[in-house]
């Protein structure tokens, strides 16, 4: 009878019909006043313009929705990463295998509330924007996100680009993936399934079967790992654990890592140590060696998903008792933040047969104790192993593995990395380099002294291309006094993409040093009011940049990475108080444009000292500024306190640069003149006081010299309560024994490049000799190698720190002149690139000498090096020295 009634129920029918149109218009309504309704992405930082999508018709719509609600599960913690990409603001998801996602949660804890701003898609072919619904629903801190897709195909990766957002935050993704016959689903949910049952073998196969659909997803490679390290199997465990660690598990993966290379030992054998022995006998290698390297070796593998494995290894033998002594450590470099040191090891084969392997107890790899933990720099540390007591004829064999991250340039991974064949400290019997490439990367190579490579080859290995590089018997060249003396001097070998370019890297670090904002960042109250109190752009400039020299303090703390690209950057890096050298040459370039100043940012490499020109890539780790002040460049870097303006610092005059202009383009970076550095020491001898010859004193110093001599003079007060103390010890470095009996500061470097002292002193002691009394006076030039020139092989090439003048004024005069009856003299050196000049001259009351040294350029370069240096050597040696015979 109801049945038959049906009709009755229509209203009630029509009645609900209309309640849920209502309820769900008014949820709509709801949602767009806090998300955007089917919104298209927008552009975001660095990422090429895309064309837009058409947007999805209603019945397209309500395809998604059916297939969302009806037809989809939660994605497994396995099928997806995580990362953020904090230089576009974006959480990128990243599917091993491809998948459908059919929506996204997105939860973050941030102060402010985040805007999503675009939903990028990768097929395999890049980032393309696509069509998405977003709703939020915030809670305090806490914001729900649910972005809905409205994806037809399967993708790799899936980038959620956000706006409005804290510099940091905790995030937490999850997904929810179209139900469909994905081939590799059911050998991955099985083989966790079996683990979780304790069914290893069963898992371990379906595990091997996913491979054969993914081999970069690093949940699975650690199972594997952790399997292989409980059938002992070393290298594969090391392998998986290094798969994993390039793709993101960078937590259990070193552990695994380090446990099997150092199950594994080292692969040399006693008998491939015995042949290098014999080999090396047949050396004839200066018997006063102390160390000889057997071998040394760099095995670098590329295209490890942005990253690359360095696996350096040395064999060495003590040759003497009084080496086996002194030697007490070894030791190599690691920068943290780019590299991860997975593995170390060292053993010493003794003499007798006996092999002893050093405990990890004896590596220490540690922050300095002066390194302020808010407060992260870029900077090379030392991993040191301490050696037990050695013996002649032992023979030490090290290892150590590092991961390092890729420069990330023009949206793709460029790996750049400089070698020695050859040790740099002992002469090195073997010496190889093998680079092994993965996928499709390509590499250009460059040898400093290809005549020294003895061997090179390329050859297919599974799958890889391995290239060897080798030479053998060589011995290294050193130079004194030169920062970077090693890398020039012994043979390197780089390498790096082979179709990059120096236009594209040049766009790449400017964008990530300075942003893309900066023309609109306001100059800090606190430098604009330093503008006011000069007339110049020139006195502007340099009073700035004594301020930001001498004012901020070097570092950067966490969040001024974040700062790139934002318009309140230069307030928030004076607030700080601290700045690194982009931080500081970014306050210049907004004074620059506030002055209306031409000016070019420049890079320069404290690691390498110069860049390679024929190696494209991002080599560097300094960024400076360079200002067309009257037409001529002025180079201003405020880094560190020894630094000049309008001067390179002396350290880096006459390397290839890197400007960040247009065309990338390539320098070599200006040396001073030598006048720019001038060192003036004038006396005036007068009296014999208790002995001594005594008078007066004036030291006037410009440029390089000025700021060394005056920072040296501020070190030495910090441990003296006198400053007579003090000013004793800072000169005593240019006048060698000098008693200083009082002084006057007449000029500092603290807003100048002059600094100037004078004074009474007692120069040098007399000594008797029969009826006559003689007094050695002495100078010394600490910016010259004189303690350390002989011996040295020359080569080639050799450095000072910087191109000078130094001039030498001595008056003797009133009644001790009348007393002097032999003044030594100096022939000088001419006609070579330094010069030593000398004039002397003979009035009725006094005798005035007058000796000039120019040093004219940093770089000597030519065979005539090693015969010419040591002339001009030893006679500044005589030229420094003065000795004086008096009547008594």
């Amino acid at each position: 009878m109801l049945s038959d009634q049906w009709y009755l129920f229509i209203p009630f029918l029509v009645f609900v019909v209309i309640a849920v149109v209502r309820i769900t218009a008014a949820a709509r309504e709801q949602r767009e006043k806090t998300a955007v309704q089917y919104a298209v992405s927008d552009m975001v930082n660095k990422r090429p313009p895309q064309p837009s999508p058409p947007p999805p018709s209603a019945w397209k719509r309500f395809q998604f929705f059916w297939r969302r609600s009806f037809n989809s599960r939660a994605a497994g913690a396995f099928e997806y990463r995580n990362r953020f990409l904090a230089d576009v603001c974006e959480i990128e998801s990243l599917f091993p295998c491809p998948r459908l996602p059919l929506g996204v949660k997105v939860q973050i804890e941030s102060v402010k509330a985040p805007v999503v701003k675009a939903l990028l898609i990768d097929r395999g072919d890049g980032y393309k924007t696509a069509h998405f619904r977003c709703r939020m629903v915030s809670q305090g801190r806490l914001h729900h996100i649910t972005i809905t897709t409205f994806l037809t195909k399967s993708v790799k990766a899936l980038s959620v680009a956000f706006g409005n957002t804290d510099d940091e935050f905790k995030y937490r993704c999850e997904f929810r993936f179209e139900v469909l016959a994905y081939a590799d689903y059911p050998s991955l949910r099985d083989g966790y399934k079996y683990l979780n049952e304790g069914r290893i073998e069963a898992a371990v196969n379906c595990l091997h079967k996913y491979e054969t659909f993914a081999t970069n997803n690093p949940w699975v490679n650690i199972t594997l790992a952790r399997y292989c390290i409980t059938r002992k199997d070393w290298r594969p465990a090391a392998s998986y654990a290094l798969t994993a660690m390039v793709n993101g598990e960078l937590q259990a993966g070193p552990e695994i890592y380090a446990y099997a290379r150092h199950q594994s030992g080292f692969d040399t054998s006693r008998e491939e140590i015995d042949e290098l022995l014999k080999r090396e006998a047949k050396w004839e290698l200066d018997r006063n060696a102390g160390y000889s390297v057997l071998r040394e070796s760099r095995e670098i593998t590329c295209g490890l998903n942005g990253h690359r494995l360095s696996r350096q290894h040395q064999i060495f033998r003590v040759r003497r008792s009084a080496a086996a002594r002194i030697i007490s450590r070894v030791s190599f470099t690691v920068t943290p933040g780019d590299e991860l040191l997975l593995h170390s090891a060292l053993r010493v084969l003794r003499v007798n047969g006996e092999i002893t392997t050093v405990g990890d107890e004896n590596l220490t790899y540690t922050d300095s104790e002066s390194r302020n933990a808010a407060i992260t720099t870029k900077q090379e540390k030392r991993a040191v192993w301490i050696l037990p007591d050695l013996y002649t004829g032992d023979v030490v064999e090290w290892s150590a593995d590092t991961l390092s991250r890729d420069s990330r340039i023009d949206g793709g991974f460029w790996p750049f990395e400089v070698d020695s064949l050859f040790s740099y400290t002992y002469p090195t019997l073997e010496g190889k380099i093998d680079v092994i490439v993965e996928g499709d990367l390509e590499l250009a190579f460059y040898h400093t002294h290809p005549d020294l490579v003895t061997s090179s080859s390329e050859e297919p290995v599974d799958g890889t291309r391995v290239y060897h590089f080798s030479g053998e018997r060589y011995v290294p060249v050193r130079n004194s006094g030169f920062d970077f003396g090693d890398l020039f001097l012994n043979p390197r070998t780089g390498f790096a993409p082979r179709d990059g370019s120096w236009k594209t890297v040049a766009a790449s670090i400017r964008s990530g040093t300075v942003g893309k904002n900066a023309a609109e960042d306001m100059l800090p109250a606190d430098i604009k009011a330093l503008l006011e109190n000069h007339q110049s752009e020139r006195a502007k400039l340099e009073a700035v940049f004594y301020w930001i020299r001498d004012k901020l303090k070097y570092g950067v703390f966490h969040k001024a990475e974040a700062m790139i690209g934002k318009r309140d950057r230069a307030q928030a890096i004076v607030k700080s108080g601290f700045a690194d050298c982009k931080d500081r040459s970014y306050l210049l370039h907004l004074t620059c444009d506030e002055l209306g100043i031409e000016n070019q940012f420049y890079m320069t490499s404290a690691k390498y000292g110069s860049a390679i020109e024929e190696l494209p890539a991002d080599q560097f780790d300094h960024v400076s500024l360079r200002a067309k002040v009257d037409g001529k460049w002025l180079y201003l870097d405020p880094t560190n306190s020894n630094c000049l303006f309008g001067s390179v610092p002396y350290w880096y005059q006459g390397m290839k640069s890197l400007i960040l202009d247009d065309g990338g383009t390539i320098i070599t970076l200006p040396e001073d003149e030598p006048q720019q550095n001038l060192l003036v020491i004038r006396e005036v001898l007068d009296r014999i006081d208790d002995g001594w010859v005594a008078g007066s004193f004036f030291i006037r110093s410009r440029g390089q010299t000025a700021r060394l001599f005056e920072e040296h003079w501020k070190v030495r007060t910090l441990s003296h309560d006198r400053h007579l103390v003090a000013a004793q010890q800072a000169i005593e470095a240019f006048m060698p024994r000098v008693i200083i009996d009082r002084f006057d500061q007449l000029a500092s470097t603290s807003e100048s490049d002059t600094f100037t002292v004078s004074g009474k002193c007692r120069r040098a002691r007399c000594n008797s000799v029969g009826e006559q009394r003689v007094a050695a006076i002495e100078w010394n030039l600490p910016l010259v190698p004189l303690d350390k020139w002989r011996g040295i092989d020359f080569g080639t090439m050799f450095a000072f720190h910087f191109p000078l003048v130094v001039e030498l004024d001595i008056a003797i005069t009133n009644s001790l002149a009348q007393a002097l009856r032999e003044l030594s003299h100096t022939e000088g050196y001419t006609g070579g690139d330094p010069e030593i000049l000398q004039h002397c001259e003979r009035r009725a009351d006094a005798i005035a000498i007058h000796r000039t040294v120019t040093i004219k350029h940093k770089f000597m370069r030519g065979d005539a090096v090693a015969t010419e240096m040591p002339r001009f050597f030893e006679a500044l040696e005589k030229a420094l020295s003065l000795t004086c015979v008096f009547e008594r």
